[in-house]
């Protein structure tokens, strides 16, 4: 168990999954132990992945009108941002280039990285989106080894991947031959709530499909929606 440097980690998932959260719970329990993290999210700005740790950490809904909020909210909100402020996280514009990441990791040297998401990164036309993305995933890696961090990537699902009788593979990560054999472990989030309203909302398994290093397996998470946090988060 535990996150190694050198290593690269690629969590998978299908749409609303909870990738983002399970990468900003890491994040939370990550800073809170003194880790420097550098956050390159192609997919939300810095002021939404701020708001997701602010919801995260309060359990006070950010989404709505601020006029909805007391004042007890407010002092919260307040005091749990001054903490996250103090965290040694630097949260990226989204580095659309391995180029500008490999950069900006020089200039900061964190413990870790997340991307979120792989499948986000441009690919040129002419390129197969396959091959494409698998060489980006193998820069990835190189960049773990390079400055000897920790590179936590997530990682779509290909559509229809699974449902409530079947739990994900290795194969269903989108454009996956070569991101399943660039990682060192592959963990795939599975919330059967998502094809079946009568299963247990807050249930999600967590399969570590693949550890070069390790043992393989299936661990059991609870996802708090109001929070969009994970818990039972020991490693």
């Amino acid at each position: 168990g535990g996150l190694h440097r050198g290593e690269m980690f690629v969590i998978g998932g299908a749409t609303s999954t909870g990738k983002t959260a399970f990468a900003l719970t890491l994040t939370s329990n990550l800073a809170k132990r003194g880790k420097k993290i550098m956050i390159n999210s192609l997919e939300m700005g810095k002021s939404a992945v701020l708001r997701r740790l602010l919801v995260m950490e309060t359990g006070i809904n950010l989404f709505a009108k601020i006029s909805h909020l007391s004042k007890d909210n407010l002092k919260e909100i307040k005091k749990v941002a001054k903490v996250i402020k103090s965290w040694d996280i630097k949260i990226l514009k989204g580095e659309y280039s391995i180029k500008a990441l490999q950069h900006q990791v020089s200039l900061y040297s964190p413990d870790i990285v997340i991307v979120d998401h792989l499948q986000l990164f441009p690919t040129k036309k002419a390129e197969t989106r396959n091959l494409a993305i698998g060489e980006i995933s193998r820069e990835l890696k190189l960049l773990a080894e390079e400055f000897n961090l920790v590179m936590i990537v997530l990682s779509q699902f290909r559509r229809g991947a699974c449902d409530k009788n079947r739990i994900p593979h290795l194969d269903d990560l989108r454009e996956s031959g070569d991101i399943e054999q660039n990682a060192d472990v592959v963990g795939l989030l599975y919330r059967k709530w998502l094809y079946d309203k009568e299963a247990n909302r807050s249930e999600v398994d967590f399969y570590i499909a693949k550890n070069r290093n390790g043992e393989v397996g299936n661990d059991q998470l609870s996802f708090l929606d109001k929070k969009m946090k994970f818990y039972n988060m020991t490693k």
